[in-house]
């Protein structure tokens, strides 16, 4: 039976701390963060959202991205930093291609939602603009089921990232205003 507390296991545990700490230096100062992890100004905190329901797969993204810096989308417009004004959203699917036998063998989703931004004195902080995802993936006439939850996870990352493109021109935007 060995020992785990050996003079030369407590050497090489005395050698790798110094690597750890060099290497978890490094990659703090370089600016790594975890994903979803996020420092936003004071005026990002609170979010309200009009024009789409609490229930909106977006809306609930956005609150997710929100809350890991200790915020959220409110209820109440009063309590925001920011106000979103959503004038439109869309998620459209059409056939990229086809088979031999014209059956479509690959797809393109599109996420579009249309927006603009207002401080809470209803000054515009972003006038109205466009985020577009798309994304197109492969699906052969075989294993249909494989396939459907494919595009939801491909839906479920497009509304992902059009959150995290609304939150960097949102934060870019509170940059730039005059306080």
């Amino acid at each position: 039976m060995t020992n785990a507390h050996t003079p030369a296991n407590r050497r090489a545990h005395l050698l790798l701390l110094p690597g750890l700490m060099i290497l978890i230096s490094i990659v703090s100062s370089c600016g790594w963060q975890l994903r979803g992890a996020s420092n936003l100004p004071p005026e990002m905190a609170h979010v309200y959202v009009e024009g789409l329901s609490r229930k909106n797969r977006f809306v609930q993204d956005l609150n997710e991205n929100l809350s890991f810096a200790g915020g959220g989308v409110t209820k109440d417009p009063a309590s925001a930093g920011v106000i979103l004004k959503v004038h439109n959203e869309q998620l459209e699917r059409r056939v990229a291609s086809l088979s031999e036998e014209g059956k479509a063998t690959e797809y393109e989703l599109i996420y579009r939602i249309r927006f603009e931004l207002q401080k809470p004195d209803g000054s515009n902080l972003l006038p109205t603009q466009t985020i577009e995802i798309r994304r197109a993936y492969f699906n052969p006439q075989v294993l249909v089921i494989g396939k459907s939850e494919e595009e939801n996870q491909i839906r479920e990352e497009m509304y992902k990232e059009a959150v995290r493109t609304l939150l960097r021109r949102t934060e870019i935007a509170l940059s730039h205003s005059p306080s």
